[in-house]
């Protein structure tokens, strides 16, 4: 039994060593997720996005049975494919049916300190990351509502007061990825060949703009939004393109009528909304029966992403914001929103409660942003 217990003491001190090893080189999860018979084409077009990322960088990976590949941190084209992440995601599988709650999501473990079945000690291996955050100042973020308090009408003041610097800011800030993000929505839209689409939220336009550029003459875009000095900047970038309207619209009572458009855009505008469940109850309502509605917005990071990334959003992004647009305050706000925002799996379950079916959900960019797609079901809201 000594000699069991020896043996046992020493696996589990081997795992923990490899465990910190893995924490303090800044890696970890789960293999890229495997894949079917694509085709040639796809996954050539697949290649192709992977090099166009900015942030698409390979990493070793390590792990059990010999898991010791490459794993590249951009993400599949495809919203089609359920995207698998791990210990390193923190996330699961999220696909139509799931709630994502449970399974390898390392925030719906529980850790705990005690002993095995040989009576040797066993440490808790979660705390190594918390510790490093917490070296940092920061802490981690939680799925729960403990964010700012949104109120519709100081989130317009606060747009309407950095509308004319918002577009440099967000270039500077996100190192022109989020270029690479909206391209990511738009070429998704293309493949519902819609005759009317919409863009909420849109702010300064850039989604509308893309959006009236990849599309045939023939098909309706529109852009809404409930802050009009960013309205402003939108039509002063339209410059007289036809085939595109810009106009005032609340996503808590959209002035469309219902079953009227066939795709919903809405970029980085959700987090802001008042009241999230009711602003997707009346997206559900203006899409047509299958309609698609397309969500991009920040997202929970993989973890071995967090302890780099959530300084940065809470420390360094207000500063530079505010050398940029003379508001830091503001951008502490949406450091807050973002933080505070539900991972894929939740936004996801929160958006079939809604109505919606056929959710999925694919990460971008170290899971920094995520773009989700529903479909408008046939059965009706949770009450």
């Amino acid at each position: 039994m000594q000699r069991y217990k020896d043996e046992e003491g020493d696996r589990v001190a081997g795992e923990e060593q490899a465990e910190r090893g893995r924490l303090q080189d800044g890696l970890g999860g789960d293999p890229e997720p495997e894949g079917g018979d694509r085709g040639a084409a796809l996954e050539e077009e697949e290649r192709a996005d992977k090099r166009s990322d900015p942030a698409h960088v390979p990493a070793v990976v390590g792990g059990e049975g010999g898991r010791g590949n490459l794993r590249e941190l951009g993400v599949d084209d495809h919203l089609d494919r359920p995207e698998k992440t791990g210990v390193g995601g923190g996330d699961r599988e999220v696909e139509d049916g799931e709630s994502g709650h449970g399974g390898a999501s390392e925030q719906g473990k529980t850790f705990t300190r005690g002993r095995n079945r040989a009576g040797v000690a066993v440490r808790d291996r979660l705390p190594l990351r918390r510790k490093l955050l917490s070296l940092l100042g920061v802490k981690e973020a939680s799925s729960g509502n403990s964010g700012p308090v949104i109120e519709g009408s100081a989130v317009a003041r606060m747009f309407g007061g950095i509308a004319g610097r918002y577009d440099r800011a967000n270039r500077v800030l996100s190192g022109g990825i989020d270029r690479y993000w909206r391209w990511r929505t738009v070429r998704a839209v293309l493949r519902e060949s819609p005759r009317r689409v919409v863009d909420l939220a849109t702010g300064s336009g850039d989604i509308a703009l893309a959006l009236r550029r990849q599309l045939p003459a023939e098909t309706t875009v529109e852009g809404l939004d409930f802050c009009e000095p960013m309205l402003e900047e939108a039509r002063r970038k339209q410059g007289g393109r036809p085939g595109l309207r810009f106009a005032f619209g609340d996503c808590l009572a959209l002035p469309l009528e219902d079953a009227s458009v066939d795709v919903l855009t809405i970029g980085f505008g959700l987090r802001n909304l008042e009241d999230r469940d009711r602003g997707l109850r009346e997206m559900r309502r203006v899409l047509r029966p299958g309609g698609a509605l397309f969500v991009l917005e920040f997202s929970q990071p993989y973890a071995w992403l967090r302890p780099l990334y959530y300084p940065y959003l809470e420390k360094l992004l207000p500063w530079v914001a505010g050398r940029l647009t003379g508001d830091p305050e503001a951008y502490r706000y949406l450091g807050g929103t973002i933080r505070s925002f539900p991972r894929r799996e939740v936004l996801a379950e929160q958006m079939r409660s809604a109505g919606f079916a056929a959710v999925r959900a694919r990460a971008l960019t170290g899971g920094i942003v995520a773009l989700h797609r529903a479909e408008k079901g046939g059965g009706s809201p949770e009450r």
